[in-house]
């Protein structure tokens, strides 16, 4: 994400360099010298800093834009440039390492009110005024507005930009990941609050299928694991949500049991007497129906993602089909889209079979929930949720018998029926064409399918 607001851009790299003033004297980074990784503050330190705010203020006489403020707000691209060494014999002192970190911003766009990503050829010349030999060197280039596609990595060479979440990213070559890993400017409090917000933000689905880790990751570009333990930390502090582990995923759903009245608080001797009298049951029944809604939410989600893949597969050889001028091609992707609206159908027939498995236990719950607070309702017996259940067991079963049924009929070497209409149908809808349209019963009576020679007279009717 590129934006144009100077004080973005000059935000971004007054965190950055902050953080690696912080990171001086951090113990775990782990520097490449010449006697291998060592502690950069076990070494002695010449740390040079630098910026350069004297180009900006010319680039804006060039511009004709004598602004202060908008000058105030620009990034001034600065850079830290360290040197590591250690003495010898207490006199002499060996240079080991040098680590520098430069910081990019597309200054020129933003005073133009617009905003670019650094390009490889800008990373080249970077890397290039900044010649270092004989000892180990790593270099650190920051763009506050991002890379190009085309920026590659080399074996010293760090890469952090701004992410679309509002974190970092980093890329380093593989011997240098780890340690690249600790110039991530943002706190760890900033990003347990980020996960808190987007959290916050679905909220609404804690009644439903819950939220799982694995789901947000991505959209936050986080670790799962940070994302996983602060779903559980959220759960703790807030009364009435779970996190729990349902089909190898952390879920964040709700139990039900802030629909108490007076919550977790109850004195001791109410809950002694609730124990003895079994008034405890209804809420193992709710946490238990609870826990089930969300992981059968989760599994018809997941159903469900699978289903619009399928959809733009069968929108990609749809046009596929359009755009061929081969029979032989077109009745091969006849043949595949007849089966992928196959597989299509199963999926649309489990998605709902698990709505109404859903629909089935979310009654349950509401019911059991009613009881709690008081209402006056007939909630379903053991033996009729019983019977729900197997009914819905059976109904899968039917659905795997039909399946395996459907893989037999349309696995038939010759063009079915339904593939015929299908043809016609994508036929009809296609423009036309210079070349004759042979329907595949056709085209499977010829030895050979060749593409048909073209001809600028129009086919005849039939």
């Amino acid at each position: 994400m590129i934006l144009a607001d100077p004080a973005i851009h000059r935000a971004r790299e007054e965190q950055l360099m902050r953080h690696v003033r912080s990171l001086l004297g951090d113990d775990r980074l782990r520097v490449p010298t010449t006697c291998g990784r060592k502690p950069i503050s076990s070494l002695k330190q010449h740390v040079n800093e630098g910026d350069h705010a004297v180009d900006v203020k010319r680039l804006l006489a060039e511009a004709e834009k004598p602004d202060r403020e908008l000058q105030n707000r620009l990034p001034v691209q600065s850079w830290i440039d360290v040197k590591l060494s250690e003495r010898r014999w207490g006199i002499f002192r060996r240079e080991m390492a040098r680590l520098k970190v430069i910081c990019l911003s597309p200054t020129k766009e933003l005073i133009g009110g617009a905003s670019a990503p650094t390009t490889a050829a800008e990373v080249a010349r970077i890397v290039s005024e900044n010649p270092i030999q004989n000892v180990p060197a790593t270099i650190v280039v920051c763009s506050t507005s991002g890379f190009a596609r085309d920026v590659v990595i080399g074996e010293s060479l760090v890469l952090i930009e701004p992410n679309d979440a509002g974190g970092w990213k980093i890329t380093a070559p593989p011997r240098l990941r780890e340690m690249a890993e600790l110039f991530d400017a943002e706190q760890a409090t900033a990003k347990r609050q980020r996960v808190r917000e987007l959290i916050e933000e679905m909220s609404p689905e804690f009644a439903g299928s819950g939220i799982a880790a694995d789901r947000l990751a991505p959209l936050l570009e986080l670790p799962i694991q940070l994302v996983e333990k602060e779903l559980k930390a959220y759960a703790a502090d807030h009364p009435g949500l779970t996190a729990k582990s349902l089909d190898d995923r952390v879920v964040l759903f709700r139990d039900g049991s802030d629909l108490v009245p007076g919550g977790n608080s109850m004195p001791m001797k109410d809950r002694i007497l609730g124990l003895f009298g079994h008034r405890g049951e209804n809420e193992k029944k709710i946490a238990f129906l609870a826990e089930r809604r969300a992981l059968l939410g989760q599994q018809r989600d997941r159903t469900s993602e699978d289903l619009q893949a399928m959809e733009a597969r069968e929108a990609s050889l749809r046009d596929q089909f359009q755009k061929s001028a081969s029979d032989t091609t077109r009745r091969r992707l006849v043949g595949q889209l007849v089966q992928l609206r196959h597989e299509i159908t199963r999926r649309q027939q489990l998605v709902d079979v698990l709505n109404r498995q859903v629909d089935i236990v979310g009654a349950h719950q509401h019911s059991l929930e009613l009881v709690r607070t008081g209402a006056k309702v007939r909630i379903a017996d053991p033996e009729e949720m019983a019977r729900d259940a197997a009914a819905a067991e059976e109904m899968l079963a039917q659905l795997q018998a039909d399946t395996e049924i459907a893989d037999i009929a349309v696995g038939s070497a010759t063009i079915t029926a339904e593939e015929q209409a299908m043809y016609e149908e994508l036929n009809h809808a296609s423009p036309a064409r210079d070349v004759p349209v042979e329907s595949p019963a056709e085209i499977i009576k010829k030895p050979e399918a060749t593409p048909a020679p073209t001809r600028h007279a129009q086919p005849e009717a039939g």
